[in-house]
């Protein structure tokens, strides 16, 4: 019986040593057994992040999250967080707590990413947050922007195309009979405007338009002839000219006495034109009589006397 008793005694000590150093080193995981200084930060969301949820530096751990505090201002939610860091540990003031998942199966926690301001951060002051991009929340929202777009846009888009097509199914139905009607027609004018084409362009014709080229080209060399003659021409004419400029500058003197003269003569006559006409009208009104007696009696070329009439009067 002594015995038995010793043995529990033995077996009791064990499970109470052994839970006292489970206690203890949940104390040491959960980083319990060092002091700690108090941080904070502020989020829109904190999804995946509780209390006790590890704070990392660089990937180390340096605390946990100690407290949660929603604070509700301008209708927007935020989270307030303290942070227990180990004491004495330097954070840089420009440093960014971040919320991050290690892995695709792991829970989130918060990693504060290190700053390269030289000021360090005193107890109690707050670091700035940055939220963590989550996957899910993105495919969600973009699934409901994408449900958004297709109740709002694609499916009228859809309706009004369909409805366009039947419409355009409808007007193809009825216009494809008149359009074969007026094919019909066009492709019966083509034929005939290659028939005429056809006839245009035979043999004879093609003869003809020969034909025409040949005359056209004798013509042209028969024009480059006449050029070559005209030019031949100008040549003689500029010659021609020349020596007239030469008489006329040697016979200058003897051109202008004569344009003297006939300017004189050319007096004489404007002064004495009134009895030039006096007298070419006397001899005009004289031939008028002459011709007339001449006329009446042709015998007067002869010198012979005019005949009488029956009461001997001279005609």
């Amino acid at each position: 019986m002594k015995r038995d008793n010793v043995n529990y005694l033995l077996v009791g000590t064990f499970v109470l040593v052994a839970f006292f150093s489970l206690l203890v080193l949940l104390y040491r995981i959960t980083g319990r057994d060092t002091d700690t200084e108090p941080y904070f930060v502020s989020y829109e969301n904190i999804t995946g992040v509780a209390v006790g949820t590890p704070v990392t530096y660089g990937g180390y751990q340096v605390g946990r999250v100690e407290q949660i505090t929603p604070n509700r201002d301008n209708a927007r939610t935020e989270y307030r967080l303290r942070l227990a860091i180990r004491e004495g540990w330097a954070i840089p003031s420009d440093s960014v707590a971040r919320i991050v998942s290690p892995g695709l199966l792991s829970e989130n926690i918060i990693d504060i990413a290190e700053g390269s301001n030289r000021d360090m951060l005193e107890p109690g002051q707050a670091l700035r947050g940055q939220e963590q991009v989550s996957m899910m929340s993105l495919l969600n929202s973009m699934a409901y922007e994408l449900k958004d777009l297709s109740d709002t846009r694609i499916k009228p888009l859809l309706e009004n195309l369909n409805r366009r097509v039947e419409s355009i199914g409808g007007e193809l139905g009825e216009s494809i009979p008149r359009l074969t009607a007026r094919a019909d027609a066009l492709l019966e004018r083509l034929g005939a405007a290659a028939a005429g084409l056809q006839a245009l362009f035979s043999q004879d014709n093609q003869d003809r338009v020969s034909d025409v080229l040949e005359n056209s080209q004798r013509m042209s060399r028969n024009m480059a002839e006449l050029s070559e003659r005209f030019g031949d021409m100008r040549g003689e004419l500029d010659r021609l000219l020349a020596s007239s400029n030469e008489i006329v500058a040697e016979n200058r003197g003897d051109l202008r006495e004569a344009v003297l003269a006939l300017r004189r003569s050319m007096e004489v006559i404007s002064g004495n034109v009134d009895s030039i006409v006096y007298h070419l009208e006397s001899s005009s009104r004289n031939m008028n009589e002459f011709s007339r007696q001449i006329r009446q009696n042709p015998g007067l070329l002869l010198g012979t006397q005019p005949p009488r009439d029956d009461q001997g009067r001279r005609r």
